[in-house]
């Protein structure tokens, strides 16, 4: 009886090893995934504390105050000039948009800050406040502008003591009507 060499793969084979590799390939995206959002929302968080240290940077060449409603420029145009030329700090990586229009050679802002707000009352806010006079450190200085970009019902936000973290919708909120002092 003779005996037959065979040199390659028969059919069957090569579907077994492309099915175990779609197999994987399907349990490892999901993970990647989430590991991809969860990059997202750190370099958001990134961006939340150096605009943070942008408005220390601002008090400190301002006689220590915040920026107030007298100065002609945004707020982020102030802060941009005390971080350096780094626009892309003001744009979340989650924000489409603000990242095609920073991509284009426009301004991209993902970002508020606490008197954008517009907070209801005076107590409440930050503008023109002396920085060393504000007590509660832990009122949010700046924060994402849209609540569930990273995660549903929270926003990251970044607070006067430079500490930057996700805060859910109602914390957010109470944070907002906190008084300044």
């Amino acid at each position: 009886m003779r005996q037959h060499k065979h040199d390659g793969f028969t059919l069957i084979e090569l579907l077994i090893v492309i099915a175990i590799i779609s197999l994987l390939v399907g349990v490892t995206l999901p993970a990647l995934s989430g590991a991809r959002a969860s990059a997202r929302s750190g370099v958001c968080l990134s961006n939340l504390r150096q605009m943070a240290e942008g408005f220390y940077l601002f008090a400190g060449a301002h006689d220590g105050r915040l920026p107030g409603d007298e100065l002609e420029e945004a707020w982020d145009v102030l802060i941009q000039d005390e971080l350096g030329s780094d626009a892309g700090v003001f744009v979340c990586p989650a924000d489409d948009e603000g990242v095609e229009a920073s991509e284009a050679g426009y301004p991209g802002l993902s970002y508020g800050w606490r008197e954008w707000f517009e907070v209801d009352e005076d107590r409440a806010s930050l503008s023109g406040k002396v920085l060393g006079a504000v007590h509660r450190t832990e009122l949010i200085l700046v924060f994402e502008d849209l609540s569930g970009r990273h995660n549903r019902g929270m926003v990251n936000a970044a607070a006067v003591d430079g500490s930057a973290r996700a805060y859910s919708v109602g914390e957010y909120l109470d944070n907002m009507s906190m008084a300044a002092e």
